[in-house]
């Protein structure tokens, strides 16, 4: 057995599920995307449906295919993965958004945080166990779904009518940022208890 396989038969099993997770990619990088998708075929239950290069592009896959969990980069093209994530979270069936960024530091999680993402996960030597333990974290705490509740039916299909106003990623913790709330102690604690630092 190849140490890769080893590895993957030693980590803990995901919680049963009756049916497959609806999952879609997200990044600008097709390298990165590549390494993502052969990280989820190695996690039973998951489905990827899509993939998707920029924000605008993510936003219009996940309203045509209405996944269940979005893997998502920070910084990409015409909107980040902060606002993308905002958008998402007002689908009426909203999925759950894994930001998976090389931008780990305290302003992108407050930012990630407060646009609703349900984990936050470093692009590091670990990525493989760190996705892993987040979903395997994520299915424990998931309530059961009715048949069908996985479609979206968004109030927010398109980035033009989406009232996303997270910052862009590259005016991280700048005073005149669009989202004030990013910088209140409020936020900084809801972002530390979601996502501690790993330092």
């Amino acid at each position: 057995m190849s140490e890769t396989a080893q590895a993957h038969s030693s980590r803990t099993p995901h919680p049963a599920t009756s049916q497959r997770t609806k999952t879609l990619l997200v990044d600008d990088s097709p390298i990165m995307l590549e390494l993502l998708r052969r990280i989820m075929d190695q996690e039973p239950g998951f489905e990827i449906v899509g993939t998707a290069g920029d924000g605008h592009q993510a936003l219009l896959s996940a309203a045509s295919l209405g996944p269940e969990l979005v893997l998502m980069d920070l910084h990409m093209p015409h909107l980040n993965g902060a606002q993308v994530t905002q958008c998402l979270k007002e689908f009426d069936h909203p999925p759950a958004v894994f930001i998976v960024t090389a931008n780990d530091i305290p302003a992108a999680r407050q930012m990630c945080a407060a646009a609703g993402a349900d984990a936050f996960i470093t692009k590091s030597a670990d990525l493989s166990a760190q996705l892993h333990s987040k979903l395997h974290e994520w299915l424990s705490k998931r309530p059961p779904l009715s048949n069908g509740a996985a479609k979206s039916s968004g109030k927010r299909t398109s980035p033009l009518t989406c009232n996303a106003r997270i910052p862009a990623a590259e005016h991280f913790g700048h005073p005149h940022c669009d989202q004030p709330v990013l910088s209140s102690p409020a936020a900084r604690a809801c972002a530390s208890r979601r996502f501690p630092s790993r330092n």
